[in-house]
């Protein structure tokens, strides 16, 4: 027994078993009046938290006791229907109710600290990609495969039905195969990859392998030709855009061609199948033969349930309830198959209608992409007390609070150097860690980054950790990764040679807090800068600002003589507003915040928050001495509008702005000189370049006071 118990601890397979039989709804016996696949669901899942038992902890059942006191009310408006109407008594309910309330409770201790993107990937890979061979093996071969038939001997619904096309007869599209995968019909695999879709949907750190497989489920639901299928595929398209793309950039988009090229060929495929199958079988199905439609034997019995309403106010209050079903249904007309809202609605009345409005409102203000989910499964038709509704209820609100906007998030790009990058994650502490975040990028290291990560996410459990890793791209791509995977109101960049002072993070805070409302009020503000020190070849430097001036990056740098790094807190969705489109082959630029400072000013803090020290093999130490010739294109635009910007007053800075336009231009053959002054002024200072890394060390060397 301890073995097994072992087994269910290590490996995340028993959690991909639970997931895969919650997902099997159809798996019903008439017989026994039961759906066996439920049993076995709550076996492996009590199996699963006795191996958890000995990390269970008071605070672990918050959440399932909420699901306690929602049962409650359910089980007391019942019992306040039965005494009103006195129908016959079903012992049926309790055992729902029992049912869903150990399940709650097991699921909560099963998951915990657990990561379910892959679980969840993998059983939406096994449905989809079973659909999707049944589709295409029938409608390129004419071999029909009945999955359902198969393993539970009934068949399918629609896919029973002889096939024949033929667009000049009307009735024929009625008869167009409908498949299902593992579901008894289309309309219940759309319900279940609905809910599961979107709850993957709702998952912030997605990768490549993550998004394709939510492509290929989200894409399966119009292959079932049911209505269910194109909502819910519209539903879970607004949750993904929610999710990944708050604030649409089309000057990104248009420069991404290959990302562009691939929605469009998907775009083309979806509207050329919408054209020539969906639009003539719902046509056919819901105006030519309506009569035949469930769409039309639902809208008959929700006007069944409105003369109900009209004549029984009890019904509007507490509902018929739940105790005996057959009783409800005939008195109501509604039933799960009408959705499950309705049937909340019809049997628990107006107070649960209460709870799921002040629930969706509390979803709209803070995760939309969730109120995704909960409306389809609201608009679903299964049962309460079904895994696949429990599991998904459940998803919705378990680590709500990671999804709660942070007040700073920490964006580091890393390669390699482990050692120096530790030493700027023992310097992350902060008096309520509940407020920060830190986002790690791992450009392509050698370094084993995440083991690293994982020590720390067990060492400051406080502390939100976020560890992304792609290919080899520079750090310009790994900061523009950061800032989209980020949740925090502000951002700060911090390289792996940077460490926060004493007190650092907290000071951040206190400073942001303090001038919140001149932050909100004005608009223009974007955000904060505050001072450093900096260290080059064993020389302390302190780099400090004018104390709360509200200026702008540009004026910073041009008229009040900052010459190095400060660091900059912005607004997350000024960054990604006015982000520079940079080609993927570009691996070194300097952040945008010259373009920001067209648009927004900061307020200037005199206060030290980190400390940078210079190494050789930083990023910071090239890209201050020069940039590769290929990256010259997009630095001469930089520089450019730098020289146009009319937001400071340095002619030396605007000098030097033309300067290195004009260099970067002839490096990659652009025409920015227009004027034989141009050429004459750069002709005159261009042997100054060769010597930058002199300049740049007498800079460092004579500019600041020594401590």
């Amino acid at each position: 027994m301890t073995t097994l118990f072992q087994k269910f601890r290590d490996y995340q397979i028993s959690l991909m078993l639970i997931t895969l039989l919650i997902t099997l709804e159809s798996f019903y016996s008439y017989y026994l009046s039961l759906n066996i696949v439920y049993f076995f669901v709550l076996v492996v899942l009590i199996l699963q938290a006795l191996s958890k038992i000995d990390k269970i902890k008071k605070k672990d059942f918050t959440l399932p006791n909420n699901f306690l006191i929602f049962f409650l009310i359910i089980f007391l408006l019942s019992i306040i229907s039965y005494i009103y109407y006195k129908p016959s008594f079903e012992y049926k309910f309790f055992f729902k109710i029992a049912y869903a309330l150990i399940f709650i409770y097991c699921l909560a201790i099963s998951i915990k600290n657990e990561n379910l993107k892959n679980i969840l990937s993998i059983v939406l890979l096994i449905h989809s990609g079973l659909l999707i061979i049944q589709f295409f093996i029938f409608y390129c071969f004419f071999v029909q495969i009945d999955f359902f038939n198969l393993v539970w001997g009934l068949e399918q619904k629609g896919a029973h039905l002889p096939y024949r096309f033929d667009r000049t007869d009307i009735s024929s599209y009625l008869d167009l195969k409908r498949f299902s995968g593992l579901f008894n019909e289309p309309g219940t695999y759309c319900n279940v990859i609905g809910i599961l879709s979107c709850l993957l949907s709702n998952i912030k750190d997605l990768n490549k392998f993550h998004k394709i497989i939510f492509c290929i489920s989200s894409l399966s639901l119009l292959l079932t030709f049911s209505v269910y299928g194109y909502l819910f595929f519209i539903i879970v398209l607004i949750s993904y855009t929610y999710n990944y793309y708050p604030k649409l950039n089309f000057k990104n988009l248009k420069n991404n061609r290959s990302n562009n090229f691939i929605i469009l060929l998907i775009i083309f495929f979806i509207l050329y199948f919408l054209l020539h199958y969906t639009f003539p079988y719902f046509k056919s199905r819901f105006f030519d033969y309506s009569y035949q439609s469930g769409l039309y034997l639902r809208f008959f019995s929700l006007i069944e349930y409105f003369d109900f309403l009209s004549k029984d106010w009890f019904l509007l209050v507490f509902g018929k309830g739940m105790i005996n079903e057959t009783y409800a249904f005939h008195e109501t007309k509604i039933t799960y198959d009408t959705s499950l809202f309705l049937y909340l609605l019809a049997r628990s009345g107006a107070f649960i209608f209460l709870i799921c409005f002040i629930f969706s409102l509390y979803l709209l203000k803070f995760n939309k992409p969730k109120l995704c989910t909960f409306s389809i499964i609201m608009l679903s038709k299964l049962s309460l007390f079904s895994p696949i509704v429990l599991f998904g209820l459940y998803m919705i609100i378990h680590n709500f609070n990671e999804n709660k906007k942070k007040t700073l998030s920490i964006c580091v790009p890393v390669f390699n150097r482990i050692s120096l990058f530790e030493r700027l994650l023992k310097s992350i502490r902060c008096n309520n860690p509940k407020l920060i975040e830190v986002i790690i990028i791992d450009d392509g290291s050698f370094d084993d980054i995440k083991s690293l990560i994982d020590k720390y996410k067990k060492k400051n459990k406080k502390i939100t950790y976020k560890y992304f890793k792609q290919k080899n791209a520079g750090v310009a791509h790994a900061m523009i990764n950061a800032y989209k995977n980020s949740n925090g109101i502000f951002c700060i960049k911090m390289d792996t040679d940077d460490i926060f002072v004493s007190n650092g993070i907290n000071n951040i805070l206190k400073f942001l807090e303090k001038n919140t409302h001149i932050i909100k009020k004005n608009k223009k503000i974007c955000g904060a800068v505050f001072g450093t020190k900096l260290i080059f070849k064993e020389k302390k430097i302190i780099n400090q600002l004018p104390n709360n001036i509200v200026t702008n990056f540009l004026e910073l740098k041009a008229d009040f003589g900052i010459k190095f790094d400060c660091k900059e807190v912005v607004y997350r969705d000024v960054i990604l507003e006015k982000q520079i489109y940079i080609p993927k082959k570009i691996r070194v630029v300097q952040q945008s915040w010259f373009v920001i400072a067209n648009f927004y000013d900061c307020i200037t803090s005199k206060t030290i928050v980190a400390q940078k020290e210079y190494l050789e093999d930083g990023l910071s130490s090239k890209s201050a001495i020069g940039y590769k010739i290929k990256e010259s294109k997009i630095l001469a635009k930089m520089n450019l509008i730098i020289s146009k910007s009319d937001k400071y007053k340095s002619r030396f800075f605007r000098y030097k702005a033309e300067l290195l336009t004009q260099k970067y231009a002839l490096h990659s053959n652009q025409k920015y000189i227009n004027h034989f002054r141009d050429l004459l002024f750069f002709l005159l200072v261009w042997p100054l370049f060769k010597y930058e890394q002199i300049l740049y060390k007498l800079i460092l060397n004579n500019q600041y006071i020594y401590l």
